[in-house]
């Protein structure tokens, strides 16, 4: 039986320009947890840095790191992938440096995706929450026939891709993210 491929999105590519929240639109970034905003008409603002802490210029690509469980895009991205995540999340505004852009927050939040006894888990003692996967074994049957998706255990460190996201991305000749194979074998 074939395995659905599953990869970690990755924002953070280095060379690339990156987004900082600015004032309070940084605490409403950081409750974007998988969980349909309240608020989807908010402005979020931002700052685009455009040089590494060298002063090296930094390129612009189509995603912006902006933070992990999120995908941040240029318009380009909004206009290509947008009808193809319209069913895995919702798109909010952003505006930084004058221009618009849109953040992708997923809401595919599933709490059965990865089978916990399988996957190499380190937990917070205080808690029991998980604070690190270093093995992921994702369960097909609920991950089969995503594109993108979230683990309720932990929404904020990880956003997942399938295969299908990652051919959407290389087909459009997208620039800014990177995928980690996770699994299987990953």
């Amino acid at each position: 039986m074939m395995q659905t491929p599953v990869y970690r999105v990755e924002s953070a590519v280095e060379g690339y320009a990156y987004l900082i929240p600015e004032d309070d639109s940084a605490r409403f970034v950081l409750s974007l947890d998988g969980n349909p905003t309240s608020t989807p008409q908010r402005l979020i603002r931002a700052r685009l840095v455009r040089a590494d802490s060298e002063g090296k210029e930094l390129t612009d690509g189509d995603f912006f790191r902006l933070s992990g469980h999120l995908l941040c895009g240029t318009e380009r991205v909004f206009s290509l992938l947008g009808p193809e995540l319209a069913a895995s999340g919702e798109w909010l505004d952003l505006r930084a440096a004058g221009l618009d852009y849109k953040v992708f927050h997923c809401t595919r939040l599933f709490d059965d995706v990865l089978d916990m006894q399988l996957s190499q888990v380190k937990r917070f003692q205080s808690t029991g929450r998980p604070m690190l996967i270093t093995k992921y074994v994702f369960r097909d049957r609920v991950v089969s026939g995503e594109i993108l998706f979230r683990n309720q255990e932990t929404p904020m460190l990880d956003l997942f891709a399938t295969e299908t996201f990652r051919n959407l991305v290389e087909s459009k000749s997208l620039t800014g993210l990177s995928f980690r194979h996770l699994w299987p074998d990953g």
